[in-house]
């Protein structure tokens, strides 16, 4: 999760300076997709850990109640 992470951080960085480098005109252009695709990643993030907490959840209710079985 975390080589995954950093592997887009390190592209998003790459992709920022290479737009950097070909205009320095359109600078809030460049923020705004920024925003735009910090928004999106936060967002597939977030999904993403929801959906982890959900299975952990699962998994410590199912743990709970073998537990109150024994």
């Amino acid at each position: 999760m975390r080589f995954w992470s950093l592997l887009a951080i390190g592209a998003a960085f790459v992709l920022g300076i290479a737009l950097l480098g070909r205009g320095r005109q359109n600078r809030g252009n460049l923020w705004s997709a920024w925003l735009e695709m910090g928004r999106r990643w936060g967002n597939r993030m977030n999904l993403m850990q929801r959906m982890n907490m959900n299975q952990w959840a699962k998994r410590g209710r199912r743990i709970i109640r073998n537990m109150n079985w024994t």
